[in-house]
């Protein structure tokens, strides 16, 4: 009978305690915030357009060239070549050549637009060739033409920044991993909110163990402190 007891308050005791440190003071989901300047498209003939500025987010089955030199030469002098049509500034002065990758009988060099030296969120793109014809399949982009370096001193130095992450995270120091380059932290442009203007964030990216478990990334306004965008990379 004591026997009994005692292990049915020892599975009791197992079960309390392996709860209390799987609950987590609050759900991820509950955590997250976005923010994406809304832009509706259409589409002409075979190219993707903006209804809101008429850039081009995407042009399919473009079957352009051939090109010559290596893939990123390619691209390179496919941007060139249809600059008016891409709304690029030809001298690629804002174009930073990121990777290139190699799918089924493709290349994909990928690139990112930058102004002033700072990388403009989410300005991805990626230009696909046909490894056997050398010619551009397909054009895949956020390039935003005219962009404007925004005014303005920074109010919010970079370690304020991580503080005001790790406040809404709600953790200390000993919940982020330790690894080289972890947290990173870079100064970016992004679309003011409505996407009719450029504001200068702090993109922040933790990597995080215990409650908050995840690869927190988070939009943070330079200026104004204001926390703009919360998301878990890592899903």
């Amino acid at each position: 009978m004591t026997r009994s007891i005692l292990f049915v308050l020892t599975s009791i005791l197992c079960a309390t305690t392996a709860q209390a440190l799987v609950k987590p003071n609050r759900r991820p989901l509950e955590l997250e915030k976005y923010f994406v300047p809304s832009e509706s498209t259409y589409i002409e003939d075979n190219k993707r357009i903006s209804v809101e500025t008429g850039r081009l987010i995407a042009w399919y089955g473009v079957d352009k060239g051939p090109f010559a030199g290596t893939p990123r030469k390619k691209a390179e002098e496919f941007i060139e070549t249809f600059a008016d049509t891409l709304e690029f500034d030809s001298t690629l002065t804002d174009i930073e050549y990121v990777r290139t990758t190699r799918g089924l009988g493709t290349y994909h060099v990928h690139f990112r637009q930058t102004v002033g030296g700072y990388t403009i969120n989410n300005s991805h793109i990626v230009i696909s060739i046909d490894s056997a014809s050398s010619k551009v399949v397909m054009y895949l982009g956020n390039y935003h033409p005219k962009v404007e370096l925004p005014k303005g001193k920074a109010g919010l130095t970079r370690e304020q920044a991580l503080e005001l992450a790790k406040e809404y995270l709600s953790i200390s120091d000993k919940d982020i991993m330790d690894y080289p380059g972890n947290p990173k932290i870079e100064r970016k442009i992004t679309c003011s909110r409505g996407g009719n203007g450029w504001i200068m964030v702090y993109d922040i990216l933790i990597s995080c163990q215990g409650v908050a478990f995840g690869d927190w990334k988070f939009l943070i306004d330079v200026q104004t402190g204001e926390i703009l965008e919360v998301k878990d990379i890592r899903k």
